[in-house]
């Protein structure tokens, strides 16, 4: 080998390349969006690369499921179909011709159902409901609906859907007049999605169905107003007008009913004959709806109620009573039988509150019929009541002597319980005319022609008890009494409550109520125990009823006097001339009037022999003795002004309180008048205007004084804790009707 060559293989290098292979960074920043049955991972896009590879899997119950793997060339994003509420993790990887990158950081997701969309609130204008709609989310499992009122601060659920199918509900539990707020979400296995849009409603009450308006059968100056009741409504306005008003004349509110199930009202306040206008609206917690479509109605006058004839024996007098007839101006009396026979007219009352009327000129043995009707202001007439037929005897039949035989021997019941009085089916209930809120709650319930007759007898009689009619309530009768218990205690006030239970008992016998519910007196406002009063009323019971049944006794109280005609006490007994007990009467008439001639103007004097009167002045008699302790009884003059008519009624039916200050003033109260002086009494007198030449009439009368106080003229009432008023020494006035009792009347000149 030359040396040249050995030189160029010892100057020759030789080269090592090495080569380098890069792998992708590993993706940063993975984020996911989850909503329904898809998922979009983002991330942060990776230089030299031609593709990722995103790897997702479910989580929890199904952790151990394979990896899924989606590509992605070159986007640095990825849309996948997953299962709706399913929680998955994910990450990618990317990937160029060397391999692949290390894996990202780990996301977790669940993909929710979204909100449902399209969400109204109806009102539903024939059901009290509303209607709910909205769009179906086909990825969701169902469907939750929720509502909060305006008075509540959060959601709650009302109803639950789960089929997503369905799209529509309806919530019927509502209250007219409340605004709601609703919002409906979608459901999935994991939950409830995020809630649509909030719908506000309110739904107002609507105006009442059917509204008609007809006169009632029987019940006159009444409308009837009939309506189908509003659910959830609170109260119903009903307004009227004159149908002859003009049309742009306003309605005015009637009344405004407070019960939410009404569905009548009795207008009780119509003229008879006048056409009215009526509307109605409904209420709710909101206001008041608009008014519905005008119905007409009209009142009609009706034929009394009740109509009977009771004959009194031994005169020639048949009693007539019959109910009141509200929006009557008075009554007109028929009658037929005897001579003529036709009927003809007998009676013409001009009062509405009259509704009893005695035919006097009835003869013994002869049947007559009789009938009676109505008339308003504009001399309009109503119906004829029925027909009834009475006959009056001069002898009692022996049928109605049992009657009263029996009445007068009843054996006492009496029930303790506790109720409503108002509930009570007797034929009378007593009220205290001291107990405001029982008094008003009874004549609201009785209906207006109650209150109208209990106006008239209280403004006419105001310190003694009455009687009215119990309307529509299920007792017959109301007895009103005054009683005001004592404040301090109830032993104070024991006696004041048998007073009060021994005059109701009295009032109820005049007027033959047999069977009487009494309220638990002093138990309200004075706070007195139930149970005390109860006993001491059960007590004073019993011993009224004994008291009556031992005066019932034939000969026990009734004076020796007293003459029968054919089994039977008439009303007024001449007294016979000379005999004892007219010489008796006389002594004291002559002895308190010194410049009367005894022996020439004397004309006659008949002892009145009222039975029933005389019983209850007896047992009120026995009640004075037992709580003063002695007799306080005295016989007093009455003078009478007003001839035979005044007498007439005296002697039938007592004293009448009402007129006391209408002629003869009210000096020492307000109650009637009585001396112990014949020539006081003398100066009430008046001549008749008869053909007997100027006739005078002076009863003498047994008169429980009792507990007597000097009177004045603001005494309407006796003062508590005492019987009578008077002038101190001669004259005497009492508040009490059967206080006194007609002995005698002196008929003068």
């Amino acid at each position: 080998m030359s040396t040249f060559a050995t030189n160029f293989f010892t100057c020759m290098h030789v080269r090592t390349v090495t080569w380098y292979y890069l792998l992708p960074s590993t993706p940063q920043s993975l984020r996911g969006t989850w909503k329904g049955d898809r998922a979009t991972l983002t991330w942060q896009t990776v230089d030299g690369i031609y593709r990722y590879e995103v790897f997702y899997r479910p989580t929890g119950p199904h952790k151990n499921v394979k990896w899924s793997s989606q590509d992605s060339w070159g986007s640095a994003m990825v849309k996948m179909d997953v299962d709706t509420g399913l929680h998955y993790e994910a990450y990618v990887v990317a990937k160029n011709r060397f391999g692949s990158s290390s894996r990202s950081s780990t996301i977790n997701g669940c993909a929710r159902a979204p909100e449902p969309a399209q969400f109204t609130v109806v009102c539903d204008t024939t059901k009290p409901s509303l209607s709910l709609k909205w769009n179906a989310v086909s990825c969701s499992a169902g469907y939750i609906i929720k509502r909060k009122s305006a008075i509540e601060s959060n959601f709650h659920v009302i109803k639950t859907i789960n089929n997503s199918s369905i799209t529509q509900s309806q919530d019927t539990n509502i209250i007219y007049g409340m605004s709601y707020t609703y919002i409906v979400v979608s459901l999935d296995c994991s939950g409830e999605s995020d809630s649509s849009l909030s719908v506000i409603v309110c739904r107002r009450v609507p105006v009442p169905n059917h509204f008609v308006a007809s006169t009632p059968k029987g019940l006159s100056a009444t409308v009837l107003l009939n309506w189908e009741a509003v659910p959830n409504s609170t109260a119903y306005h009903i307004y009227r007008r004159r149908a002859d008003d003009s049309i742009y004349q306003k309605p005015i509110l009637l009344t405004a009913l407070r019960n939410p199930n009404a569905n009548s009202y009795l207008d009780r306040t119509a003229i008879n004959n006048v056409k009215y206008t009526y509307t109605i609206a409904s209420e709710d917690s909101a206001g008041v709806s608009s008014q519905s479509t005008s119905v007409d109605g009209m009142a009609a006058l009706t034929a009394p109620n009740n109509f009977s004839a009771e004959p009194v024996y031994g005169t020639n007098c048949i009693i007539l009573s019959w109910t009141e007839v509200a929006g009557a101006l008075g009554y007109r009396i028929w009658r037929s039988g005897g001579q003529p026979s036709f009927e003809k007219e007998i009676g013409l009352l001009s009062h509405e509150y009259s509704t009893k009327y005695v035919d006097r000129e009835a003869k013994h043995e002869i049947a007559y019929n009789y009938t009676v009707e109505t008339f308003d202001k504009n001399t309009k007439y109503g119906p004829k009541s029925n027909c009834i037929m009475a006959i009056v005897s001069k002898i009692m039949p022996p049928s109605e002597r049992l009657k009263i035989e029996q009445k007068a021997t009843a054996p006492i019941m009496i029930d303790v319980r506790f109720g409503d009085l108002i509930t009570e089916n007797v034929d009378a209930i007593v009220v205290c005319l001291s107990s405001d809120q029982l008094k008003n709650k009874i004549l609201n319930a009785a209906g207006h022609s109650v209150s109208f007759t209990f106006a008239d007898a209280h403004r006419r009689d105001t310190n003694g008890c009455f009687k009215v009619s119990g309307g529509l309530l299920p007792c017959k009768n109301i007895i009103f009494v005054p009683w005001k218990g004592p404040t301090e205690s109830l032993n104070i006030s024991e006696q004041s409550i048998r007073t009060f239970v021994a005059i109701s008992l009295q009032c109820a016998q005049q007027h033959e109520c047999l069977t009487v519910a009494f309220p638990a007196v002093g138990c309200g406002g004075l706070g007195y125990d139930v149970h005390t009063v109860a006993k001491v009323m059960v007590s004073e019971a019993y011993k009224q009823k004994k008291a009556n049944n031992q005066t019932s006794m034939e000969g026990s109280t009734i004076p020796s006097t007293w003459k029968k005609t054919n089994g039977i006490y008439n009303l007024r007994i001449d007294v016979p001339i000379n005999s004892s007990e007219e010489q008796a009467v006389l002594l004291d008439f002559h002895r308190t009037m010194p410049n009367y001639d005894s022996n020439s103007r004397i004309i006659r004097i008949e002892r009145v022999q009222n039975e029933r009167w005389f019983r209850q002045y007896q047992i009120h008699k026995s009640e004075f003795h037992r709580r003063l302790q002695h007799d306080t009884e005295q016989r007093l003059f009455h003078g009478c002004a007003d001839g035979e008519t005044a007498v007439k009624s005296i002697i039938e039916y007592g004293f009448n309180r009402s007129l006391a200050g209408t002629k003869h003033g009210t000096v020492y109260g307000l109650g009637v008048y009585f001396s112990s002086k014949a020539s006081e009494s003398h100066s009430y007198t008046k001549p008749s205007n008869s053909i007997s030449m100027g006739e005078r009439y002076m009863f003498v009368c047994k008169v429980l004084v009792g507990k007597t106080t000097q009177g004045n003229a603001n005494m309407p009432t006796c003062p508590a804790g005492y019987d009578s008023t008077g002038n101190g020494s001669t004259i005497y006035v009492i508040y009490h009707d059967v206080q006194v009792y007609a002995e005698y009347l002196i008929i003068y000149q």
